[in-house]
């Protein structure tokens, strides 16, 4: 079962980045996660379908109602590799736990320590 969410921060300049997480809830494993001023569908099922490959197939994804999940380009690849969905309710993002303390942790330790300076800045300092 993976969980998997999306966390915004900003650069010194004020640009948004997004950083998708994928948490293995099994063994919460974090899997590389992916860093980009913008994550819609198309980018996310990409990325989705680049971790299967490297990773396996979880049987279960759990995640929000967010549109980059609800999109066309995600659901095939779900549909594809035959996994079920979980989504969990608005307002509820303790449903979907593993994710959210590894955002809480994520915020704690990086995201409000840090400064940065631009999106590579940003992909370097969230990758170590």
């Amino acid at each position: 079962m993976w969980s998997i969410d999306i966390i915004e921060d900003r650069t010194e300049d004020g640009r948004k980045i997004r950083i998708l997480n994928f948490i293995d809830a099994y063994s919460c494993y974090a899997f590389p996660p992916l860093v980009d001023s913008s994550i819609r569908g198309e980018k996310a099922a990409s990325y989705l379908k680049k971790l299967i490959s490297a990773y396996g197939i979880p049987k279960v994804i759990v995640r929000d109602n967010g549109s980059e999940f609800r999109s066309k380009e995600f659901g095939k690849v779900v549909k594809r590799f035959r996994i079920e969905e979980v989504v969990i309710p608005p307002g509820e993002p303790f449903k979907n736990d593993y994710v959210e303390s590894y955002h809480s942790r994520l915020c704690e330790e990086l995201l409000s320590a840090e400064v940065f300076e631009n999106l590579d800045d940003a992909r370097r300092k969230v990758a170590e």
